[in-house]
């Protein structure tokens, strides 16, 4: 009788097939696991590289196509760029779904160096919101700001992440521009959990060192010269100064708006008109400070005022103030005794520190409040407000300074106490003007001179 197929074969021929095949099953089964055991590049690169633990606790298993276009060079899992190919935005691309939404944040655990990381993590960049991988068309937490790693301070490792929102977030966060220094002691993983964001999707990083542009970024960065303990830069190469600070230590700020002067807002227009930049700061506070005085007056950045309005101490407010931050008010006069010849500038009206939030009552009051106190026949006279926010709560070494008197008062320097004391540049500020009236000898008299206030 005849025969087809494997159904009628011997016996010994069907038990030897039988065992072929199990054996194929089996090799191609090991093979399987072998390749799904095999480590994932970027899950490896990140551990290797100790992101995992110093960073995240889980790595992603997706990479980030990063490439910086300005200087043709790609991100590729702990390459080595230099802090000049990295100055500007990247392009960025991921296997993202069309209709989720993602939040991207860029940070380096290594400030001011990996061997003593007291400032991790910096904060380099934070989008939230992003429409699948548009990373243009989402949300801006913190403006994107390139390495900037410290002179002798070796490799930093700078670090992407994309994670995954479940919906669109509402962020309760302080937007950082490009020129903001509170971006130090930044804990990835608590903003990770306080949004319920997960665990990352993708990844990438590069490493880099010093070289010669980073003293060309924002002197707020840990990035020029030595690092001092608040994460703040002294900018050690001679270069133009402005009002004592070397033009190289602004240029990145400057290069901003340089290339794109279409986004000076009105604000910092008005601040460089009337020369408080530079004659009181080398740069502009980033947005309003909000100044009102008894009767609804307000404080609009130069507008006239008289000595009587401004008698009594203002209401300051600032809507992007943190209730967890301390802040430092100052109040002005450059003028001093005039415009013309300001040879006592700056004559300082009002110095508030440790303010919590904004909670004023709450500071401590180095200089009573005077108001304005121009002398006669000077002209106007700029008063300007200028908030700063602390790293943390500092013990200030000096005279507290009553209404009653001007000693101390003249020949102050805000930027010169900024520095002694490290507060970085204002995140806040107005301005007013004023002129003699009746009130001024009044106040001289109050203070026991009748030719020294301002």
């Amino acid at each position: 009788m005849g025969w087809c197929g494997r159904c009628h074969l011997p016996d010994r021929i069907r038990a030897r097939m039988v065992l072929l095949r199990v054996t194929v099953t089996c090799g191609v089964l090991a093979l399987a696991m072998a390749v799904g055991q095999a480590a994932n590049p970027t899950t490896d690169a990140f551990t290797r590289n100790e992101i995992v633990p110093d960073l995240i606790d889980v790595a992603p298993e997706q990479t980030i196509k990063i490439t910086y276009p300005e200087s043709d060079v790609e991100v590729s899992l702990g390459n080595q760029l230099t802090p000049t190919q990295v100055r500007s935005r990247p392009k960025l691309c991921w296997d993202a779904a069309p209709n989720a939404l993602y939040t991207l944040l860029m940070a380096d655990p290594d400030a001011p160096s990996r061997s003593n990381p007291e400032m991790r993590s910096w904060k380099h960049w934070l989008v939230g919101n992003i429409p699948g991988a548009d990373v243009d068309a989402g949300e801006v937490l913190a403006d994107y700001v390139g390495s900037g790693p410290p002179q002798g301070t070796g490799l930093h490792r700078y670090v992407f992440l994309v994670y995954k929102q479940e919906d669109r977030v509402t962020f309760n966060e302080t937007v950082l521009s490009s020129r903001n220094p509170n971006r130090g002691k930044w804990n990835p993983a608590q903003f990770v959990n306080q949004y319920k964001l997960g665990d990352p999707v993708a990844g990438n990083f590069y490493q880099a060192q010093y070289d010669d542009y980073v003293p060309e970024l924002p002197r707020f960065l840990p990035t020029v010269g030595r690092h001092t303990v608040k994460g703040l830069a002294r900018c050690t190469i001679p270069s133009t100064v402005v009002n004592g600070v070397p033009l190289s230590c602004l240029g990145g700020w400057q290069s901003r708006f340089a290339r794109n002067p279409g986004r000076m807002s009105d604000f910092v227009r008005d601040m460089r008109n009337h020369k408080i930049v530079p004659d009181v700061v080398p740069v502009p506070p980033e947005s309003l400070l909000h100044v009102v005085y008894p009767g609804g007056l307000r404080v609009n950045l130069g507008n006239v005022l008289t000595p009587t309005e401004v008698k009594h101490v203002p209401e300051v407010s600032w809507p992007d103030a943190e209730p967890d931050a301390y802040y430092t008010l100052i109040m002005t006069d450059p003028d001093a005794p005039s415009r013309t010849a300001p040879k006592f500038r700056e004559w300082h009206h009002w110095l508030v520190v440790n303010i919590p939030g904004l909670d004023l009552a709450k500071g401590d009051t180095l200089s009573d409040y005077i108001g304005a106190a121009p002398p006669r026949k000077t002209g106007l006279h700029r008063y300007v407000f200028l908030l700063y926010r602390q790293n943390e709560r500092i013990y200030y070494k000096e005279s507290r300074l009553s209404n009653r008197s001007t000693q101390g008062r003249g020949k102050f320097s805000t930027h010169k106490f900024s520095e002694k004391y490290e507060l970085g540049l204002p995140v806040a500020g107005n301005f007013f003007q004023a002129q003699f009236d009746d009130y001024v000898p009044k106040l001289y008299r109050q203070l026991g001179h009748f030719q020294n206030a301002f």
